[in-house]
């Protein structure tokens, strides 16, 4: 029986954030609100370096840089009435001051996120 991309993918990158969270290296990053900047301008104003996740390909074949971001639970779920804590992991695209979250399938662009920094 063969998986579908879509779903494999998000599922992975929230297993992979919930090890981390639970490892001892986590105790060194920090995640910052991000205010109208995206997550490398963000962590730098707080003298740190956001956390890279990878590139993605655009039409015209140009990379682009990916940086971990999180969009608060209470915020993301507000419409469907359901209310937890913790972040919803997602990528802030280096061109852009949003935070791409995963849901249904698709990507839902939030303008109130964080972004998760390093120290230098």
């Amino acid at each position: 029986m063969k998986m579908k991309t879509k779903v494999l993918v998000p599922s992975l990158m929230v297993v992979g954030i919930f090890l981390f969270s639970q490892s001892t290296l986590a105790a060194n990053y920090t995640w910052i609100p991000a205010q109208g900047t995206n997550c490398d301008t963000t962590c730098g104003r707080a003298g740190q370096a956001a956390v890279y996740s990878g590139t993605e390909g655009s039409k015209s074949g140009a990379a682009t840089q990916l940086y971990v971001c999180g969009v608060d639970v209470k915020i993301y779920q507000r419409q469907r009435q359901q209310y937890s804590s913790g972040f919803v992991p997602g990528k802030n695209v280096v061109a852009t001051t949003t935070c791409n979250v995963p849901f249904n399938g698709k990507e839902n662009v939030m303008q109130s996120f964080v972004c998760l920094c390093v120290p230098r």
